[in-house]
């Protein structure tokens, strides 16, 4: 901030999303808390956010669509699948093998690229690659 300017010399004191303040000062490295939040099993965030970047890295699509709109408002297109993805992902102790290998081995990356009849025009619902 310029000299002068308003709120120069304001102390602001960072918080984890929807949670509490961390004092970096606590920590020998102050990004260790946020990576300690973004792991927790209860964080709703990270987990699903990284399974449908790398869905729509796959796929050219997110199940969640655009993939920076994770709100309640805007739910996956599949969402069991979202859920098998990310609990998964979660439990692999965020082996990120894990992950790739469960997309790369389903059955729709496996779907030919031809379109038929009947798919054609699906540009959401991945009944083709």
């Amino acid at each position: 901030m310029r000299p002068g300017a308003k709120g120069a010399g304001r102390v602001i004191t960072p918080r984890l999303l929807g949670g509490e303040e961390v004092l970096a000062n606590e920590y020998d490295d102050p990004r260790r808390p946020l990576m300690d939040w973004l792991r927790q099993d209860d964080n709703p965030y990270f987990a699903r956010a990284y399974v449908n970047r790398v869905w729509g890295t796959y796929f050219n699509v997110g199940l969640i669509d655009p993939p920076d709109d994770l709100n309640l408002a805007n739910p996956p297109s599949n969402p069991v699948l979202m859920d098998y993805l990310t609990q998964g992902f979660i439990k692999s102790g965020y082996d990120m093998k894990w992950l790739h290998r469960e997309i790369a081995n389903s059955q729709t990356y496996q779907r030919g690229w031809t379109p038929t009849d009947t798919n054609k025009n699906d540009e959401r619902n991945y009944s083709r690659s």
